[in-house]
């Protein structure tokens, strides 16, 4: 008798050691489930060559960047959200938290890495977001410069005189506006449009700088965003705001830039180029009131203003 009850306690003990084992696979198998989502491979900060400018054949380069996290969570250009890795496509998606606007990124190879893909309405724009330690940052030295600028080509240099830039006096020789890049199709018609907003070197002043002295304005700036809704006549390139949307979408933004003399100048047109800070481009028509009345929208810059800027320019006398 004893043996028996003995043999039924080792047959018991067997059992729960068996559910126990399964309960353990069991929350492993969901873990990895989770993870998989995740992907471990893709955490970390993610870099991308931006234009932030193209005006005249001139492109000016700045630095987009995305970080995800283990947790879920990421940042896209100071903007939180959350990222997942989709198995069936071999993409990475991410939704961000202030407008639930979002975008995917196909895993790709590019110049023999690793890359991201963001792909952008306009080929030009197309992102390829390498690892921060295999990102190589373009500038406009990347690009061959024509030496047709008379200024070099003197042989007596013009004398010039050093101004410095401060908060006090950046109005006098700089200006923010708003400027509309109207996009052209495959057949060069003009049928989207995307407005910027920046700094721009005052049109008195073009040919007044020495180019040849090596100078720079740095600017921080501050405002307001939020939707709005907007006509847009492509055939007149004009547009006009309508309607603030979604009021409680408004956000307080802030950013530094630099104004690099040498950089935003053109040397075709002897002229210096508008510095992107902020951009947004035409969103889909909706139902935004569910009256049967289609709106497009667009993510819109107001209120701005410059809080600091330091430097120093070059004027011809």
């Amino acid at each position: 008798m004893k043996k028996l009850l003995s043999f039924l306690l080792i047959i018991s003990i067997l059992f729960a050691l068996s559910a126990c084992n399964k309960s353990e696979r069991g929350s492993n198998d969901n873990n990895t489930g989770n993870n998989a989502e995740i992907n471990p491979i893709y955490v970390g900060e993610w870099k991308a060559n931006s234009i932030q400018s193209n005006i005249g054949g001139v492109i000016t380069y700045g630095v987009s960047i995305i970080t995800f996290n283990f947790d879920g969570t990421c940042m896209y250009e100071n903007n939180s959200g959350t990222w997942k890795y989709n198995t069936e496509n071999n993409q990475i998606s991410f939704v961000l938290d202030r407008n639930g606007v979002g975008a995917s990124l196909e895993i790709t190879e590019k110049d023999g890495k690793e890359s991201l893909l963001y792909k952008a309405s306009i080929d030009t724009y197309n992102r390829y977001y390498y690892r921060s330690e295999e990102f190589v940052p373009k500038t406009n030295d990347d690009q061959p410069i024509i030496d047709d600028n008379p200024l070099t080509n003197t042989t007596e240099q013009s004398p010039s005189k050093e101004i410095k830039i401060t908060l006090d006096n950046w109005q006098e020789y700089f200006e923010v506006i708003e400027y509309p890049y109207w996009k052209e199709n495959a057949f060069g018609e003009i049928d989207d449009l995307a407005v910027w907003w920046g700094i721009y070197l005052k049109e008195e002043y073009h040919a007044l700088i020495d180019i040849e002295k090596e100078q720079s304005v740095a600017f921080e700036l501050s405002g307001k965003n939020s939707y709005y809704g907007i006509q847009v006549d492509t055939s007149k390139q004009e547009y006009t705001y309508t309607e603030s949307i979604w009021a409680d979408s408004e956000e307080s933004v802030k950013d530094t830039t630099t104004y690099n003399f040498l950089h935003q100048y053109n040397y075709n047109t002897k002229d210096f180029n508008f510095l992107r800070v902020w951009s947004s481009d035409i969103g889909k028509a909706a139902d935004i009131h569910g009256d049967g009345k289609m709106i497009e929208t667009i993510y819109r810059y107001y209120d701005i203003s410059v809080l600091r800027a330091e430097g120093k320019i070059f004027l011809l006398e």
